[in-house]
């Protein structure tokens, strides 16, 4: 607050003036004049720069840390608040990064970047917020590496600082390409993908065990071709965004997804992981004569996706001791007809991160813009579950073949177009822990040694043997 006795000398100065009826009016503005040159010639108590050592600066962290960040790609930004607790102001006369204009960090201080910063002042009782971001340069490392720095702040003598830390991880980064026939992706590092990135037709991308996958914001990755990939039960491949911090470790509709072109062929997933997408996989029409699946999935997961996990229209599909789950659309939605089948599966859907509208499976043999062709779906020892009464929604024209078989399996649905035996219907399958994202079974599920057995299926998504009575659902307890 502006000095009170300051104010009152001027007042009382001014009182003692001559008012003259003729001055009055000259005389008001002078008070005016007198009254805004004194607020301004008495320097507020918190204005008075204090060279004591003792006044110190408070911060509102010791360490500022980053997830591991892709290099050349840009940070989030972070915030640092610089807290003068003393009565009066401080001058810092320095505010700089360590390492200076080798840094890989950047100050923002009043929205400006800058990397030094001399004699801010900071008045009594009063903060300030300094923005930090970092870009990493890439070192040609197969792992993350540390890269460390530190904001110094010199205020009275007093040296003081915070610390800062991230991990760079290097990348093969990819943009709107096409990749080069017959390639191979190794784990050596990630694949940074931006744009769509294409798999031209006539050619096949094999992916290697361990490889992670990352796109950019609405990144596609479109396939012409085939795509194989080979991951194995301890060194699964990842398809995720970019953005490595855990806040969007579960955040559905970070990138574009994968797009399966009509004369799109011998396309595999093993031991593959997918989530984060809008669309996970979708499939466009392939209404060939055959039913060998365009896309076959072995010990998958596709989740949380913002739209649909999976898209198919009439074109053949397999999928095998795989989880599909939580997506705001349709687990699976099938148009237009084609071959689905699925062995040892779980469909689940819980709601607990998004709002969706959509059932869990929809089946059609027609669609307006796709036209007509004949359906078959058969299920086998699967499991579609989650927080609907009714998990399904089927399309039947009257006119083509609509084949919806389940057997041995357990679905939430009342629907009299699904044919079979030894299906459960509405019974709670009982998993662990739905809404920590755990689907093992409990002892107590009826879908524990209940399944029939399935020759050449002997493991279950993690790799475990199938024993002579196998559970139902893509894990065996």
């Amino acid at each position: 607050m502006p000095d009170t006795r300051c104010r009152i000398k001027r007042i009382i100065y001014l009182a003692s003036g001559i008012w003259h009826p003729i001055l009055m009016k000259p005389i008001r503005y002078l008070i005016l004049i007198f009254l805004f040159a004194s607020f301004f010639s008495c320097k507020r108590n918190g204005d008075k720069i204090t060279t004591d050592p003792q006044a110190k600066l408070r911060f509102s962290t010791s360490e500022i840390t980053f997830d591991t960040i892709f290099t050349s790609v840009g940070s989030v930004t972070q915030r640092l608040w610089v807290y003068n607790e003393n009565k009066h102001a401080v001058m810092i006369s320095t505010i700089e990064l360590a390492r200076l204009y080798t840094s890989s960090y950047k100050i923002l201080i009043d929205g400006e970047e800058q990397v030094m910063v001399n004699n801010y002042e900071l008045k009594g009782k009063d903060s300030m917020m300094v923005l930090v971001k970092v870009l990493i340069d890439p070192q040609n490392h197969s792992l993350p590496y540390l890269v460390d720095d530190s904001i110094v702040f010199i205020t009275n003598g007093n040296v003081q600082d915070v610390d800062l830390q991230a991990y760079g991880q290097d990348a093969f980064f990819l943009n709107n390409t096409t990749v080069a026939c017959n390639t191979i992706w190794t784990n050596t590092k990630p694949y940074v993908l931006s744009g769509n990135i294409t798999v031209p037709a006539g050619c096949t991308l094999t992916i290697d065990k361990g490889t992670r996958v990352r796109f950019h914001k609405n990144a596609t990755l479109t396939v012409a071709g085939t795509l194989i990939t080979q991951g194995l039960k301890d060194s699964i491949i990842t398809f995720r965004h970019d953005n490595l911090s855990g806040l969007y470790d579960d955040l559905p509709g970070q990138w574009g997804g994968v797009i399966f072109l009509t004369g799109s062929k011998n396309n595999q997933f093993v031991y593959t992981e997918i989530k984060n997408a809008i669309n996970g996989l979708t499939l466009q029409a392939e209404p060939d004569a055959d039913t060998i699946a365009e896309v076959m999935l072995a010990n998958c997961t596709v989740k949380n996706c913002s739209g649909n996990a999976i898209t198919a229209t009439s074109t053949d599909f397999y999928a095998v001791n795989s989880l599909i789950g939580n997506s705001a659309g349709y687990l699976f939605k099938n148009k237009s007809g084609g071959n689905y089948y699925f062995d040892f599966c779980t469909f689940e859907n819980y709601s607990q991160d998004f709002f969706r509208n959509a059932v869990s499976l929809r089946f059609s043999n027609y669609d307006d813009t796709s036209g007509a062709q004949d359906l078959n779906t058969i299920f086998r020892n699967t499991i579609v579950w989650g927080d609907k009464s009714e998990e399904f929604e089927t399309n039947d024209n009257n006119t083509n073949v609509f084949n919806l078989i389940a057997h041995y399996s357990l679905l939430a649905s009342s629907s009299a177009a699904i044919t079979g035996t030894n299906t459960i219907f509405n019974t709670d399958p009982q998993f662990d822990d739905p809404y920590s994202d755990k689907f093992m079974l409990n002892a107590s599920s009826p879908a524990v040694n209940s399944g029939m057995v399935i020759s050449s299926i002997t493991i279950d998504l993690k790799g475990n043997a199938r024993d002579a009575m196998p559970d139902r659902g893509c894990y065996e307890r």
